[in-house]
């Protein structure tokens, strides 16, 4: 028996059960099976919910079975790995402790930065300022209230609005009564709307809702039509969830240069003026050139022409604060697999 074998049997058992290096070869191979599985759903259901069904999930569902989804099996990985961080093999061998605590940031930035990652559009039109991120997938009711001497905005999340809930705030005027609540809709006749198939394109749907006030009027809202009016004072919208940014975007100027002979544009860009803090600089965003604003990261994503035949650009917006966490944990493996091999060199140069 080896000296290292011996050193694994010490161990309380329900440490070495945690720490067992086949659980960590079995969550990366269930993870290899999810991957393949969603990449070819993909092309059925869209990319959002592809992710939502098998990569953020706790459990995905085969017929009435539950099978493992990405974050349990994530929250596993990194459990193995925090085990193994606390064993007596790990403290024997400094190369592979700090192998393992890079490997565990990097599966922590995984999880908290996805889950506090934040994802949406900036859509101006030359001359136009914007500084509020709308989010492609995530949409909010926001009822503006008129009032002295200020009006005021209240918004209520999607996760709140599902059917039979009660929306009340000490701002509005009424409470409202949640009916229905449709994935995709359109406007319809009268000012109905009426329920589409979900798009597999999640960015692509337009929810809508059915509010009920307490004299028994209904007030349908879809994220493609206007606003409607729930009283005298109070006005509501369903819109796409809007995050504020501490800086705001001016375009100054859009530039589009096709493939010769052809409309197909070759590359795209914008000049912008950032306004922060009281200070301007103008920078260009550019298919390959994002611009950095401590966690927000902006990029040149497209550009489309409204009915009037303004021209404006899309610019995706991504607010992410562990943007920098691969980049140190990928650092913190790099430097223990190198301090591994060398300890292991020059053990077998002693022998």
């Amino acid at each position: 028996m080896s000296a290292a074998t011996g050193l694994w049997r010490d161990e309380p058992r329900w440490l070495r059960i945690v720490a067992d290096p086949r659980i960590f070869a079995i969550a990366c191979a269930w993870l290899f099976v999810l991957t393949v599985v969603g990449t070819w759903v993909q092309r059925d259901i869209g990319l959002f919910q592809a992710v939502e069904r098998y990569f953020t999930a706790w459990f995905i569902w085969l017929g009435s079975c539950p099978l493992p989804g990405g974050r349990l099996t994530l929250s596993v990985t990194g459990l193995n790995l925090l085990a193994v961080l606390f064993t007596r093999r790990s403290a024997h061998s400094p190369g592979l402790l700090i192998l393992h605590a890079g490997t565990l940031l990097l599966l922590a930035g995984c999880m908290v930065g996805g889950a506090v990652r934040a994802e949406g559009s900036l859509a101006l039109a030359e001359g136009e300022t914007g500084g509020v991120m709308r989010s492609w997938n995530h949409h909010e009711l926001a009822i503006l209230v008129s009032g002295t001497p200020n009006d005021q905005l209240v918004t209520i999340g999607e996760g709140l609005l599902h059917p039979g809930a009660t929306i009340s705030h000490p701002a509005l005027p009424v409470a409202l009564t949640v009916v229905s609540r449709m994935t995709n809709s359109r406007s319809g006749q009268g000012g109905a709307i009426e329920p589409l198939p979900p798009d597999k394109e999640a960015e692509r749907n337009s929810p809508g809702i059915i509010l009920s006030l307490p004299d028994g009027r209904q007030i349908p809202l879809s994220a493609s039509s206007g606003s409607a009016a729930i009283a005298t004072d109070a006005t509501a919208i369903l819109r796409r969830r809007e995050t504020p940014m501490p800086f705001s975007i001016e375009l100054i100027k859009f530039t589009r240069e096709d493939h010769p002979g052809t409309a197909m544009a070759r590359r795209f860009s914008s000049e912008v003026m950032v306004h922060e803090a009281g200070s301007s600089r103008r920078v260009v965003i550019s298919m390959n050139r994002p611009l950095r604003i401590g966690p927000w990261t902006l990029y040149q994503q497209s550009y489309g022409e409204a009915a009037d035949g303004t021209v404006f650009s899309v610019l995706a917006v991504v607010r992410d604060r562990w943007q920098l966490s691969p980049y140190i944990a990928s650092s913190i493996m790099l430097i223990g697999l190198l301090l591994h091999l060398v300890l292991r060199i020059r053990r077998v140069s002693l022998a």
